[in-house]
């Protein structure tokens, strides 16, 4: 999640208005766990007491959840969001910051159903936003986006966000009228350097690129966008030491997005951190198992480090999941090999000659 994101959350209110007696302890506690200068550790264990002090007051949950999504403990937080939940089904706070919760988790189907129990506002909006996004559904993300801002969410990222929507449905005259917005309202913004980086890049003026994404991260360091883009560039120029950094740097922020965590992967493989890359692999697929470079990948890393066998079983795997494509028993047929396994590779090269021959098949009664 974004540090613009993050500065959409509602901040807690500090009033006590409990649904039950507390006593004078118990009312330091909390406000300890609502003050914004104590460290987070005793923030989070003040809100735990109060809970066990109050355990029927949703807002306590509410409270409590928007002090880790501001931290990006969204895996902790929603456990905690649904227990207020179960007491208040219908809080439109608490499932605000479930969809928000949801989004930070790249759920975007679910955050949709979060948000649906929450009237339209303009932070509800930008969430419905992103979760379109994630979903890859740009029309109601474009939309959505352009409510929130006119509902008086205007925030640079609220613009950013609406900016990408337009460029993935070529509306150019939108984006150019928005980008006329971001420079006269926020002509200082992160998100103008990131824009031109992101400019830079699809015209392959990577130097230049570079620069933008630069600044932005000096700027602003925890960002997703800027991180992913200049790891990429990093691992294409061969820089795997700087891609792997990047990418951890994102993945802080986007724990589950697909690709980083595929390409940190492979980065590390290439790098010679081969165990690091294994255990890193294995969490690609755990999050994606219809991603084949994945399974590519991690093959590879085990065969770099010896293990063969386990190399083999992780392209059988991968057969199962892609059947029509070839390069799975291909590669499994050069282990067996290496493995002195000569049935079993004449049987995968073979499937592997299966597939090319049918897709050829279907190629050719294909109508020109």
């Amino acid at each position: 999640m974004n540090v613009g994101i993050l500065c959409l959350t509602a901040a807690a209110s500090i009033t006590p208005l409990f649904a039950c007696q507390l006593s004078v302890a118990e009312k330091e506690t909390y406000r300890q766990a609502v003050s914004p200068n104590a460290p987070l550790a005793e923030r989070r264990t003040a809100f735990e007491r109060s809970i066990h002090a109050c355990p029927d007051d949703p807002r306590l949950y509410s409270e409590f959840a928007s002090l880790l999504i501001a931290n990006r403990d969204f895996s902790t937080a929603l456990p905690w969001i649904d227990k207020g939940l179960g007491l208040a089904p219908e809080d439109a706070t608490l499932n605000l910051r479930k969809g928000e919760t949801l989004v930070g988790l790249s759920q975007g189907k679910d955050a949709l159903a979060a948000l649906a129990k929450t009237p339209a506002t303009g932070e509800s909006q930008f969430f419905r936003g992103l979760a379109y996004q994630l979903l890859e559904d740009h029309r109601p993300a474009q939309e959505c986006f352009l409510d929130a801002w006119k509902r008086g969410n205007e925030d640079p990222y609220v613009l950013y966000s609406l900016m990408r929507e337009d460029k993935e449905l070529g509306d150019k005259a939108a984006g150019v009228e928005h980008f006329k917005i971001m420079m006269a309202r926020f002509p200082d913004s992160v998100w103008i350097h990131i824009l031109l980086g992101d400019a830079h890049f699809m015209m392959s003026e990577y130097a230049e690129a570079q620069t933008e994404y630069l600044t932005a991260v000096k700027l602003m360091p925890d960002l997703f966008e800027p991180n992913f883009r200049l790891a990429y560039m990093a691992f294409e120029a061969g820089e795997y030491d700087s891609a792997v950094q990047y990418y951890r740097r994102a993945l802080a922020l986007k724990p589950r997005h697909t690709e980083a965590n595929i390409y940190l992967g492979e980065a590390l493989r290439r790098e010679g951190k081969v165990s690091e890359a294994i255990t890193q692999l294995r969490r690609a697929i755990e999050l994606d198992p219809k991603s084949a470079l994945a399974y590519d990948s991690l093959s590879k890393s085990l065969a770099d480090a010896g293990r063969l066998r386990e190399a083999a079983e992780v392209l059988g795997q991968a057969e199962r999941e892609f059947p029509e494509e070839s390069s799975f028993p291909a590669m499994r047929a050069r282990l067996f090999n290496r493995m002195g396994k000569t049935e079993e590779a004449k049987m995968s090269a073979q499937r592997a000659a299966d597939i090319i021959a049918a897709r050829n098949k279907k190629v050719s009664l294909e109508p020109k």
